[in-house]
């Protein structure tokens, strides 16, 4: 089961606004960023904000709830390179700022990964069309883990599906700036995190411990 189950769903007056966009002279991807699309940019954010749960479909760290300083809509395959497929309902998802500040300078640069595996007319319906992971066909524990906030792709899939998408967001960029720091557990944090689970009444001290088992686990 893919992260994203369903498609946003434009109503007819959106759907007439986007032929009217996509037929006129001077249609280019660079018109995403015109204030008339304002309020479709606002639509589609919200819906695939609460669709995601909050959570950025590349890195899976928080998104701003409220705010749209991190919260921004991507497109999966790149607007750069399939201007056609911009308003594509399922190459829309929403993405963190750093993931987006990293697309978006490979896009000024022109050195935007292509996501597909080759040209395609209309937009494809299957996960094996695509080089990176896809929210709309995919699951991302399916192809990607972290440990200790280091990305690796699971890369027993033939596609390499995992290892692409790490360096098309550069999803670990904080180990290339801050370096690998190992967090260490000891038998006692790990016996008292077990213990809080089993013994405590408080939801918050078994959220906590929950948590930090997570790590140690991943660690």
């Amino acid at each position: 089961m893919a992260d994203i189950k369903q498609k946003i769903q434009f109503n007819k007056n959106q759907i007439d606004f986007i032929s009217k966009i996509k037929t006129s002279d001077s249609f280019s991807y660079k018109k995403w960023g015109d204030d008339e699309l304002l309020d479709l940019r606002c639509y589609i954010r919200n819906y695939y904000r609460d669709i995601q749960k909050g959570e950025c479909a590349f890195c899976k760290k928080d998104l701003s709830i409220v705010a749209v300083g991190n919260a921004h809509v991507e497109h999966i395959v790149p607007k750069s390179i399939y201007p056609n497929f911009m308003f594509e309902p399922k190459n829309l998802c929403v993405i963190c700022a750093d993931c987006n500040q990293i697309k978006r300078d490979q896009e000024i640069t022109k050195n935007t990964p292509n996501t597909l595996k080759r040209k395609y007319i209309k937009y494809p319906r299957t996960s094996k069309s695509f080089l990176m992971v896809h929210p709309h066909f995919d699951k991302w524990n399916d192809y990607l883990e972290v440990f200790n906030g280091f990305y690796v792709g699971k890369d027993d899939h033939k596609d390499r599906k995992g290892s692409f998408t790490i360096y098309a967001c550069g999803l670990n960029r904080k180990l290339s700036k801050f370096g690998y720091i190992k967090e260490v557990y000891t038998d006692n944090e790990i016996m008292e995190a077990a213990r809080n689970l089993i013994e405590s009444n408080s939801l918050m001290e078994k959220c906590n411990a929950i948590e930090t088992l997570k790590k140690i686990l991943r660690s």
